[in-house]
């Protein structure tokens, strides 16, 4: 096997269009948690009155997010105020599900309504990180299929690369002992999907999640993205093993990464996306995988 390569130049307008948002931040308002609330309703009013899981998660983010819009407005209101956690959920949660359904239109939505009401805690957290993969690829531009292949499993999405169909499997370890057992069933979805493809590894729960202290948000980025990079080097052969490289040949790493702005006190996330090639850099399918790279670079730079 050879050497990872980050491809860190090809993402580096990543870093840079997230340091660029970061900068024309404002802070968390009235008007923001007024927004996010208008969306929980509607994630709501989609999934139906009688829907359950992960729909009872967006009722509580509604509650949380329009307690602090009213206490924004009068820090005398009868309410609760949420703790920092439950705030930092509700925002995240909120705008990735619309986030999903924003970029995917129906068809996405549609799937995402069986995650909602799904009675299947794991396969419901593969199928939330796959179609937010599948709504980033749209928003770089490439054509997406929610449902491909034979097996419509969750967590599996088609993605086209210069007309090549391939999948994207998503494996998400709730602790760093399960990498290997979740590499090798996303190896596993990705044979049955008959495509070639790639792993999206769900990165937060093996990484040290706690904040870190910056001076400035441009900081907080590079050091996220240096996290990032570090444990997909650390990680790459780990999942290559379990998961084969006869149908993966690329990985994927995901992460919402938490800062503390000490000149600004702001908390501040970062989505953080990066990847690199399981397959040797001479197998013939690198060439699309680097095809997705450049996609995904000008989208972030976009």
């Amino acid at each position: 096997m050879t050497d990872a390569h980050p491809l860190a130049l090809a993402l580096a307008a990543q870093a840079d269009a997230q340091i660029n948002e970061l900068a024309r931040a404002r802070g968390l308002g009235r008007d923001t948690f007024d927004t996010l609330v208008h969306k929980a309703t509607g994630l709501l009013e989609f999934a139906g009155d009688d829907a359950t899981g992960t729909a009872d998660i967006i009722r509580d983010h509604r509650g949380v997010l329009r307690a602090v819009a009213r206490l924004i407005d009068d820090p005398a209101a009868d309410e609760i105020p949420p703790s920092n956690d439950e705030v930092y959920a509700a925002v995240l949660d909120i705008t990735e599900l619309d986030s999903i359904t924003s970029a995917l239109g129906r068809v996405g939505s549609d799937r995402l309504l069986r995650h909602l009401i799904g009675d299947d805690p794991a396969g419901d957290r593969r199928d939330r990180l796959g179609l937010s993969f599948a709504a980033v690829c749209a928003r770089a531009g490439l054509p997406v299929e929610i449902d491909p292949g034979p097996s419509g499993e969750a967590g599996v999405v088609g993605v086209t690369l210069d007309r090549w169909p391939i999948a994207a499997a998503a494996a998400v370890p709730l602790a760093p002992g399960e990498l290997e057992v979740e590499s090798r069933r996303a190896g596993e979805a990705l044979r049955r999907s008959g495509r070639p493809g790639l792993i999206v590894l769900e990165a937060g729960m093996l990484l040290d999640w706690s904040p870190i202290n910056v001076a400035d948000d441009a900081t907080a980025v590079a050091i996220m993205n240096e996290r990032l990079d570090a444990l997909m080097i650390g990680v790459r052969d780990r999942v290559a093993d379990a998961a084969g490289t006869d149908h993966a040949f690329g990985l994927v790493l995901h992460a919402t990464l938490p800062a503390l702005n000490a000149a600004s006190r702001r908390m501040l996330f970062a989505e953080c996306l990066r990847a690199v090639n399981l397959c040797d850099a001479d197998d013939p399918r690198i060439h699309g995988f680097q095809t997705f790279i450049t996609a995904l670079g000008k989208a972030d730079a976009g």
